[in-house]
């Protein structure tokens, strides 16, 4: 559920700011006085896919937060069923989460940008979401171990399947190998 969980948040994450800074900024007519300023073209863009990128990343770690509290409480819905992640896991899947915050950032700034009002540019992303949950969904019920190899080449099938592998890996492996011993 964790691959899923991450892609639904870097996707809607960005969504608000990027919608907000290319359309929402066009509509309200502060877009054409900021291309007027000492800034350079570049670094208005720049700044604008930096601050969605945080905007994201500060979702979706609230997001997991959350749901990381919802797992530890003992009468909640997962029953303490909180899983410990070793450093390492949380340090590559965060690398993971932040690249694919950033190319649907960018993504959905440009659409914003491309379209001329606040509900055009909603309208043009949703599609985008759609279209990302189909290889997101398609992977979703698939075992780590039996994971065929034509997966890792379909977009973001392939970050389901690695942030997969990696709890695999870091997590039921130490896991089965304890239950094993014992």
């Amino acid at each position: 559920m964790l691959p899923l969980l991450l892609i639904i948040y870097s996707i809607a994450g960005p969504m608000g700011a990027a919608v907000d800074l290319g359309a929402g900024e066009k509509e309200r007519g502060t877009l054409e006085p900021l291309l007027t300023t000492q800034a350079g073209r570049l670094s208005l863009l720049w700044g604008k896919f930096f601050a969605i990128t945080v905007m994201g990343l500060i979702s979706t770690i609230s997001s997991l937060i959350g749901l990381y509290i919802a797992m530890k409480q003992d009468n909640g819905l997962f029953h303490g069923g909180a899983a410990s992640l070793g450093i390492k896991t949380i340090l590559l899947i965060g690398l993971i989460t932040l690249l694919l915050t950033m190319l649907f950032g960018a993504l959905e700034l440009a659409i914003s940008i491309f379209a001329r009002s606040f509900k055009e540019a909603q309208t043009y992303i949703s599609p985008l979401m759609i279209m990302a949950f189909v290889p997101t969904y398609a992977t979703y019920m698939m075992d780590a171990k039996n994971i065929e190899d034509f997966y890792f080449h379909i977009p973001l099938a392939n970050v389901s399947c690695i942030i997969k592998n990696l709890y695999q890996v870091y997590i039921t492996t130490p896991i089965l190998e304890q239950l094993l011993a014992g």
